[in-house]
């Protein structure tokens, strides 16, 4: 699979499962993947990439956390402490392209029913947490450059608005 493609997919993939996941308070762990906390499988990293552990903290509308991450190996945990729940789907972009793009983006399909925008390149990943709770840790190997932390979680109480369109996106570099 090419990467550019497989970037499309997993960020599409996370997008959408925290979409219909977030959309009702039923959700069953065995039935729903994301009701036990992750959206997306922990991408396999060597053992011998440098690592590092990271907690970022949800409320609405933002996230509380570094704004660098190492390159490598990295496990991120998020906590919710909000009273909504939030997701947050973590990709790589291309150099110059930053949270304007995806307010941009949001505008232009606030349904988020398109594909990712080209400038999404390489891996991506992802993590949800009910209001109250924190998922379960998720880890991937990050190479260096510019990546953007976005909850694409929309909820009734923003009458639908995508949460990144009310400030829940943070810029971090990668290195």
């Amino acid at each position: 699979m090419r990467p550019a493609r497989s970037s499309a997919i997993a960020l599409g993939l996370v997008a959408v499962l925290a979409l219909t996941a977030c959309s009702d308070d039923d959700t069953d762990p065995v039935t729903d993947p994301a009701a036990s906390g992750s959206t997306a499988p922990s991408p396999s990293a060597p053992d011998d990439a440098m690592s590092g552990d990271v907690t970022f903290t949800a409320t609405e509308y933002g996230f509380d956390g570094p704004d660098t991450l190492p390159a490598g190996k990295v496990t991120i945990t998020l906590v919710n402490e909000g009273e909504e729940p939030h997701e947050m789907a973590l990709f790589p972009v291309e150099e110059g392209r930053g949270p304007e793009d995806i307010l941009e983006f949001i505008e232009n399909d606030p349904e988020l029913n398109s594909p990712p925008p080209p400038w999404v390149i390489g891996e991506g990943m992802g993590t949800f947490a009910k209001p109250g709770k924190t998922a379960d840790p998720v880890s991937a190997k990050l190479e260096p450059g510019t990546y953007l932390a976005v909850c694409f979680v929309s909820t009734k109480q923003s009458d639908g608005t995508p949460h990144a369109a009310l400030g829940m996106i943070s810029e971090i570099t990668v290195g």
